[in-house]
């Protein structure tokens, strides 16, 4: 399976909200791509952007990166930031991580659009 099959991204804007779905694995081979788009989503001054991972099947050391990365940055564009995903392998990867305190994280689009 090659890595533009094991992963799918959708990009959606609702006014100053950016949403970026991301479907399949979110691995060290599909990192590299995600990241383009999120930065030229942030070069180009997306104010709240949040990457929804609730059809994820897999995320590895190279998502959990690329998630602290777009935060970091997000924060020098003075922008902002959260993750969706629902219980499961990512939520677990988040906790035990020490991620989830870091990154804002909620369980669906709406509530990070109205938090933010």
């Amino acid at each position: 399976m090659t890595s533009e099959r094991a992963l799918s991204v959708d990009v959606e804007q609702d006014g100053d909200l950016t949403v970026v779905r991301l479907t399949g694995e979110l691995d060290v081979s599909t990192t590299g791509g995600v990241r383009t788009v999120l930065d030229d989503l942030l070069i180009d001054g997306a104010p709240r952007l949040v990457v929804d991972l609730t059809a994820l099947d897999f995320m590895d050391s190279a998502g959990l990166g690329l998630l602290v990365r777009t935060h970091r940055q997000a924060r020098t564009f003075r922008g902002a930031f959260a993750v969706v995903c629902h219980e499961g392998i990512v939520t677990h990867l988040l906790s035990m991580t020490g991620l989830a305190h870091v990154i804002r994280v909620f369980s669906s689009v709406q509530d990070a659009a109205a938090a933010m």
